[in-house]
């Protein structure tokens, strides 16, 4: 009987499926010398390294860059936004902030603000590396994590 029934959802399946050249001649495109990106990476503030991603638009750039910052310590990622950002043709990176998700050093308010600005160093000093527009870099994120009740 089980049999019979993985036969009829195979059956089921493929009368639904297009063709593979089908679906090679609709699937997307991309810039082969530019593709769209993602690297992990770390980079240091006040000499600890900082864990984080980047996730690199398609075309040669420079590209607008989004530091999508969680909130703190940092249990929301909120990476499906960044991969929405970088379809639309913006640069994101995310990274962890001291004392956080692996990244050395200890956990502070202070420590934050440290770290978000050694993030646009870092993408400043990186900016043909990456495809970055240095004069567009966005803040996006969250000043904590949110509470119930």
């Amino acid at each position: 009987m089980r049999s019979l029934f993985l036969i009829a959802a195979v059956l089921a399946l493929m009368s639904g499926c297009t063709s593979l050249k089908e679906a090679t001649e609709t699937s997307p495109t991309y810039d082969t010398e530019f593709p769209p990106a993602l690297n992990e990476l770390n980079f240091r503030s006040h000499g600890q390294r900082l864990n984080g991603l980047i996730y690199v638009a398609e075309g040669p750039g420079p590209h607008p860059t989004v530091l999508l910052l969680h909130g703190f310590p940092g249990n929301e990622k909120n990476l499906d936004l960044a991969q929405d950002l970088r379809a639309d043709g913006f640069n994101v990176l995310f990274f962890h902030y001291r004392g956080a998700w692996g990244s050395e050093g200890t956990f502070s308010f202070t420590h934050v603000i440290e770290d978000v600005a050694a993030a646009t160093d870092f993408l400043r000093a990186n900016a043909e590396t990456y495809r970055t527009d240095s004069e567009r870099l966005i803040l996006i994120g969250s000043p904590r994590r949110g509470r119930e009740g």
